[in-house]
């Protein structure tokens, strides 16, 4: 029969490891003495089997099904205690509590068949929560990748422009895309702050998992624009500092040009000659404009005690 292709079995992935497993409880049954209303149940999983490598979540679910209700019910007195420590671990006391106030089934003392629904209402909590969290776990993993590769790639034309500056004849690196960058580089170390801080603390149970899945899909976009507005913060904070609005040991101290020429400043000499004065200074600016990206709420808090501080001053003349 099926038995000896075990080598045709294996699926890729944890979805293959699982697989693997439900098998070999599949093989230790003694089929052939079961009931005829059990024979459908056979051949659903030995199809299952036959799909195999090439089998998904939903095949899992349906052959893991498919054993239990094929194992005796001695067997399944004991695996009944083993599930429901596993949901325990899953979901937690609160909700295990829920889940024990609902008075289940007495593996000992209740009915075969109450038991057996019980642990399939057990079996498909599991496989929502093993899909869920394969499903989670993919759309981190992509919009990491993709913010990673942005910043990556911004990294690289730093570093080159860096060094290849002199030999190509290229100008020197601005410093605003460095500031810049410093920005996106504190906006993404706090979406990876929140993602882990969002892993750790996401229930699948307490929480509506389409709702969790669906803030992840839609939610994309606020990453993406989380870079963008450390971009943006780093480079407001860096003309607070240029202006000398905020100043002090803590503040890098920045040199531009103040030259009164005829006809004003031009940008670009001022975006030009426009620097921290020294090293530690521009020490100082790199570490604030991370900050800036890192910390969502610095920059703009500093904007609105200036604006109000400059309303309170006009205000006041």
């Amino acid at each position: 029969m099926f038995f000896g292709r075990s080598r045709q079995w294996k699926a890729p992935g944890s979805l293959g490891w699982q697989f693997n497993n439900i098998i070999g409880e599949y093989r230790s049954l003694e089929l052939d003495d079961i009931d005829e209303e059990l024979q459908p149940v056979r051949k659903e999983a030995d199809a299952i089997i036959a799909k195999c490598p090439r089998i998904t979540w939903a095949d899992l679910y349906v052959f893991e099904r498919a054993v239990l209700r094929l194992q005796p019910v001695e067997v399944l007195k004991r695996r009944a205690w083993s599930m429901r420590e596993k949901y325990r671990a899953i979901v937690g006391e609160e909700m295990y509590k829920k889940y024990l106030d609902s008075k289940p089934p007495d593996p000992e003392r209740s009915d075969e068949s109450d038991l057996r629904i019980d642990l399939e209402i057990l079996l498909g909590k599991f496989h929502r929560y093993y899909s869920a969290h394969q499903q989670r776990e993919e759309m981190i993993s992509g919009l990491m990748r993709t913010l990673g590769t942005i910043l990556l790639g911004t990294f690289l034309l730093i570093f080159a422009w860096l060094n290849y500056s002199s030999s190509l004849n290229w100008p020197e690196v601005p410093l605003i895309m460095m500031v810049a960058f410093s920005g996106m580089a504190g906006a993404f170390a706090s979406i990876l702050q929140r993602i882990q801080k969002f892993k750790a603390s996401s229930s699948f149970e307490q929480d509506d998992t389409l709702i969790m899945l669906s803030a992840l899909d839609y939610g994309r976009l606020g990453v993406y624009f989380a870079l963008i507005s450390g971009v943006v913060f780093s480079t407001a904070l860096f003309l607070v500092f240029a202006s000398q609005i905020l100043k002090g040991p803590f503040f890098p101290e920045i040199f531009t040009p103040k030259d009164n020429l005829s006809g004003g400043l031009p940008f670009s000499l001022f975006a030009a000659a426009t620097n921290p004065v020294n090293g530690i200074e521009y020490a100082k600016l790199l570490v604030w404009s991370f900050l800036s990206g890192f910390a969502e709420r610095m920059v703009p808090d500093v904007l609105d005690r200036i604006a109000k501080k400059a309303t309170s001053e006009s205000s006041g003349k």
